[in-house]
């Protein structure tokens, strides 16, 4: 799991760490072109709450936003979109962790009550993901890989701030 926390300090550094990863991300999302099929539905997005969070927390914000990627096929979008819909598992226990230490929605941990509320998102985009029988799986692999590797650089920058890698 990435973004562990035990007490405050850890908490600012993943939330730093998480906004470091999610923004440039979301971005690049803003410019991709969903699959009609998606239709209805659309990624579950978490900046904005992140962005209401550090401001809660009063953490500034950050200067090592990483640039947005560019998303450039199907596969990779599904890639992507594998592994931020899926950090809505781990949300459901991040969710319980923060309000332990006493951050709620109000008080810095939005981003996490959104998306520990949000488990239906992840359902309805594993329904995509099984409907689309073109994808080169591998390609959505590797694009999902790259995402988590992704998030691990930017929780590895902030680790000196707690134990942030599980």
């Amino acid at each position: 799991m990435v973004g562990t926390f035990s007490d405050r300090a850890s908490y600012e550094a993943y939330v730093r760490s998480i906004y470091a990863f999610r923004l440039p991300l979301e971005r690049a999302l803003a410019r991709a072109r969903l699959p009609e099929s998606f239709l209805p539905w659309s990624p579950l997005l978490i900046g904005e709450a992140l962005e209401r969070d550090v401001n809660v927390l009063n953490l500034g914000k950050s200067d090592d936003l990483r640039s947005s990627p560019e998303i450039e096929t199907t596969e990779q979008l599904y890639g992507l979109l594998y592994t931020l819909e899926g950090s809505s598992l781990g949300a459901q226990i991040l969710v319980k962790r923060a309000a332990a230490l006493g951050f709620e929605a109000d008080t810095g941990a939005s981003h996490l009550v959104r998306q520990a509320g949000s488990i239906g998102s992840w359902r309805s985009f594993c329904d995509h993901l099984e409907a689309e029988p073109s994808l080169d799986m591998s390609e959505v692999s590797a694009s999902a890989c790259g995402t988590f590797r992704r998030a691990r650089e930017c929780f590895s920058k902030h680790q000196a701030a707690g134990s942030l890698m599980a």
